[in-house]
């Protein structure tokens, strides 16, 4: 706060006949601080409550940031495996927010935990076993809690296994395939030493496990055998069984999982879902069947003439044979789908807007890249529209985004965008947050957005009347201030005037 010179050049008397002067000064402060001319020109004090402040972002997650390295990594199981009490506890606890991320180094550290010395791992199993009644984890837990539960960190041997242990307690907490592929490696780890506890982490992981387990099959002999007898307890033997799943990720992945081993036994059920209506299974079994070449070619052709009523060429080898499926099937599934949508653009003429949504649904879970999908835009919008008016926003901002991934780059793009950039601003008003970046985001992408420009005047208006306030207030607590040392140093009576002597008058 910046005063003038000529208030800061003022001393008071220091007399009783001075005060009304103090006063002129105290009066002259206030009017300096309250003045426009004369407050700073920048943004509002500290602590002034402001419309365009946010909240503070959360720092980039691992996922963000890049792979977990393995030097963290390694830092996180010594830790775990050379302390006790409390820093083992957060040791364990940071182990246990490892995600995806941390597969490659979880990898690295198995490799190296390998080629620890095979006696000093059955040394640490065969403790485990004594203390839980010939078991390798207590009921309920895993390996790392029946290592624990014996509490002997001395030794390579029992640090290695502990080591291992966690390992496969993060890799299994992360249950996709990529993180179980090493995880059923270890089976075969010091001449089998660990094989029931990973036999266990397995059965307990279900079906999640079978495409790591299918990777197994051309393995060694050993790790092949316990994988086809793991598989058998499972139900899931045979290709038939294995991709009896809901999950299509996971389906994904066994049917990329027979194509890694090129398990031929597989190649009449891989060609079944070629044309599924998931596209993620669809993708993945196509490219599935394409790694078999030439052993695939029976197959596809009988699966071609099925569909087509016609041989296909004599000179087409299997590539081309299965691109000529895929094409044949492409066009049959795509013209049942233009029937549901042109169903869908006549009941939105009718105007039952419910009915025209409900076929457009169908046809965005068919084929969710339809070309023609452009043309399903003015229903979402005008469902929308109608949940903006009963103030429905989250599920309007529902609609919107799902209009604006139809529209993609079209006509239309920056106006939707606009309006969801103006709904977010809304809702975050809702939340108590006055933000003015989405209104000003709106206005960018479409600058005749009135309601956002309505909404943007009116916050900065707030931010205006808010900075007055602050200023107001801070200028009557300078005077308060200034009055009260006034008073501390001027108050009281003024000293008497010593009458002159006799002496002096002479």
């Amino acid at each position: 706060m910046k005063l003038s010179a000529p208030l800061l050049s003022f001393v008071p008397p220091r007399s009783s006949k001075g005060l009304p002067a103090i006063s002129a000064f105290v009066l002259a402060l206030a009017l300096g601080l309250g003045a426009p001319g004369t407050a700073s020109a920048e943004a509002p004090a500290k602590g002034a409550p402001s419309v365009d402040a946010k909240e503070p972002q959360a720092a980039p997650t691992k996922d963000q940031a890049g792979a977990q390295s393995f030097e963290e990594v390694d830092r996180m199981i010594a830790a775990a495996v050379d302390t006790t009490g409390e820093p083992q506890k957060k040791a364990l606890e940071a182990l246990g927010r490892l995600g995806p991320d941390a597969i490659p180094a979880l990898t690295k550290k198995l490799h190296e935990l390998r080629k620890e010395r095979q006696g000093g791992v059955f040394a640490a199993v065969k403790l485990v076993k004594e203390a839980n009644s010939g078991k390798l984890a207590p009921e309920g837990g895993d390996l790392v809690d029946g290592l624990l539960k014996v509490g002997r960190s001395d030794g390579g041997g029992y640090k290695a296994t502990l080591s291992i242990a966690l390992c496969l307690r993060v890799l299994a907490k992360i249950g996709t395939t990529p993180a179980l592929k090493p995880l059923v490696h270890v089976a075969a780890y010091h001449d089998g030493a660990l094989r029931p506890e990973v036999t266990r982490v397995v059965k307990a992981l279900g079906e999640k496990a079978v495409p790591a387990l299918i990777g197994l099959r051309r393995s060694d002999q050993d790790l092949r055998r316990w994988a086809i007898v793991t598989l058998e307890g499972m139900g899931k033997r045979v290709p038939g069984d294995a991709v009896q799943t809901t999950n299509g990720e996971l389906l994904a992945d066994v049917l990329r999982a027979y194509a890694e081993v090129k398990e031929n036994d597989a190649i009449g059920v891989i060609i079944s879902f070629v044309n599924t209506d998931r596209a993620l299974v669809r993708q993945a079994a196509r490219e599935s069947i394409l790694v078999f070449g030439q052993d695939a070619v029976w197959k596809l052709r009988e699966a071609y003439t099925n569909l087509t009523g016609k041989a296909p060429g004599e000179g087409w080898n299997a590539e081309q044979t299965a691109k000529e499926l895929f094409s044949a099937y492409d066009r049959a599934r795509l013209e049942e789908v233009y029937v549901v949508l042109d169903e869908g653009l006549a009941k939105q003429k009718e105007g039952k807007l419910d009915d025209a949504l409900a076929a457009f649904d169908k046809v965005l879970a068919r084929q969710p890249l339809i070309d023609r999908r452009v043309e399903m835009v003015p229903a979402y919008l005008a469902r929308a529209e109608e949940l903006v008016e009963k103030n429905d926003l989250p599920n309007a901002l529902a609609f919107y985004r799902k209009a604006a991934r139809l529209e993609g780059e079209g006509a239309r793009a920056p106006k939707i965008q606009a309006d969801i950039a103006f709904l977010e601003g809304k809702e975050l008003q809702g939340r108590g947050i006055a933000d003015t970046e989405p209104f000003r985001r709106a206005l960018a992408l479409d600058p005749g957005h009135p309601k956002a420009r309505a909404e943007l005047d009116r916050l900065e208006a707030a931010s205006e009347a808010s900075t007055d306030h602050t200023r107001r207030y801070a200028a009557a607590g300078a005077v308060l201030a200034v009055g009260v040392m006034g008073i501390f140093l001027f108050g009281g009576k003024a000293p008497r005037r010593r009458r002159p002597t006799a002496a002096s008058e002479g």
